[in-house]
């Protein structure tokens, strides 16, 4: 057996070179102590065979520096080697400083990202992304540097998911059918799955790729509406709006049951499945469409103006929302939107101008009602523990909309929400004048 393989088999000479590579590294030179408080004192009275320095000096001091272990080497067996040379030959490897290590691990990756361009050139834009190494894509060099084969397979994946969705490009597909596509699993591309996470990544990336903002959001609606942009729904059951008075064409033809629905003042809650097979939707009179976040306010509404189209979104839309008022706008119908006087409500309300422009306006969204609600709630009494967090202020940072920031200043003010329900009286008149 040879003498490295003899150090490397005593205690003290695995637990002290550990120390000994780690300042190498860290200080790019031979220099420095390290501790040797955590050495048995069977294993100080070793090293102090070795080095020569007394075993008292070693307890005493309880560290021992890097030039006093090197300088002592030439009284030893290895009276040829540097202090650097004998830690490589122990390692079996170069030892390289942090600056080293850090510039060839740049090597390595780039020469990793020209191999997956090569292989996966279909989906170079994604790769392009891996690149630039923002904090988006963190995560995904976390799987590089644990496992480059598990991140070639995802890549793989996302290649494939793209070529069938460019295969159903102007169908729609439910997300359990194209699971099982591209992974062979229904459930493949659930939330909870890499794969799942990942093709949503890469579709918040190509449709950057494509020009298009894209808001880093992980919220349901907005995975949601995401995942439609490409054909692709979650649920098309469960993403559903509610309406009343709006008729709807299939090819040119009334639909029997919006029909029926608007003669009966029957109030219809149209699942995304129903919603895709019209062809137009349009008022059952008039120019212009009332759309209502609240769903207790839209029924009060609902009942009291049961000639007038109305739409309820419940809160956040969902896809089916979306394209209800895709299908109005593209008509060139009017949206008047009207929701709560919190920051959740004005995101919604600034979403849906920022999508629909000249198209869409605000139906007592101003800091006028606002502050009435404010002064309101003052005269009730409300107490200090109804005042918005600021995590929730914090989403007013988002908004752009010219028409909401006087409302937005005065909400990151007064720091108070003002609901629907207490603005009703306003909203009933308002949408019959």
């Amino acid at each position: 057996m040879d003498e490295i393989a003899l150090l490397k088999k005593q205690s003290v000479f695995q637990k002290l070179f550990h120390l000994f590579r780690k300042r190498y590294e860290g200080l790019g030179r031979i220099g420095g102590s390290v501790s040797l408080a955590k050495f048995s004192k069977a294993e100080i009275q070793e090293l102090s065979g070795f080095t020569g320095i007394s075993f008292q000096e070693l307890q005493r001091k309880s560290s021992i520096t890097l030039l006093q272990f090197e300088k002592s080497l030439p009284g030893t067996r290895f009276r040829d080697h540097s202090l650097l040379q004998l830690l490589e030959a122990f390692y079996g490897e170069e030892l390289l400083n942090r600056q080293q290590q850090k510039s060839l691990q740049v090597e390595k990756d780039q020469h990793f990202i020209q191999q997956m361009k090569q292989k996966f050139s279909s989906i170079h834009w994604y790769v392009d992304w891996m690149a630039e190494r923002t904090t988006t894509t963190s995560w995904l060099w976390r799987i590089v540097d644990e496992d480059k084969k598990e991140m070639k397979s995802l890549l793989a994946f996302i290649q494939r998911a793209f070529h069938f969705i460019h295969l159903q490009e102007g169908a729609i597909t439910r997300l359990p059918f194209v699971a099982q596509a591209t992974t062979g699993d229904p459930h493949g591309l659930d939330r909870s799955h890499i794969r799942g996470r990942m093709l949503l990544h890469a579709l918040r990336v190509h449709q950057q790729y494509l020009g298009n903002e894209v808001l880093y959001s992980y919220s349901l609606e907005d995975e949601n509406e995401l995942l439609g942009l490409y054909g692709i729904l979650r649920d098309d059951l469960w993403s559903f709006v509610t309406c009343q008075n709006l008729l709807a064409e299939i090819n040119g033809v009334i639909h029997p049951v919006w029909k029926a629905a608007c003669e009966s003042s029957t109030v219809l809650n149209l699942p995304m499945k129903e919603v895709l097979k019209v062809t137009c939707v349009f008022p059952a009179s008039g120019s212009t469409v009332w759309v209502l976040e609240n769903s207790g306010v839209a029924s009060t509404i609902m009942e009291l103006n049961p000639t007038q189209p109305i739409i309820c979104t419940h809160g956040q839309l969902r896809l089916a929302g979306w394209k209800l008022l895709d299908s109005l706008v593209a008509e060139g119908f009017r949206i008047q939107y009207s929701g709560d006087l919190d920051p959740e409500g004005i995101v919604i309300a600034d979403k849906i101008k920022r999508k629909y422009g000249n198209s869409v306006s605000f139906w007592y969204m101003d800091s006028c009602t606002y502050i009435q609600g404010v002064n309101l709630l003052i005269k009730e009494g409300y107490s200090s523990d109804m005042k918005l967090a600021e995590n929730r202020i914090d989403k007013l940072k988002s908004i752009t909309s010219s028409e909401l920031k006087e409302l937005v200043d005065m909400m990151k003010q007064k720091k108070v929400a003002v609901y629907q329900e207490s603005f009703i009286n306003k909203l009933i008149p308002g949408i019959v004048s």
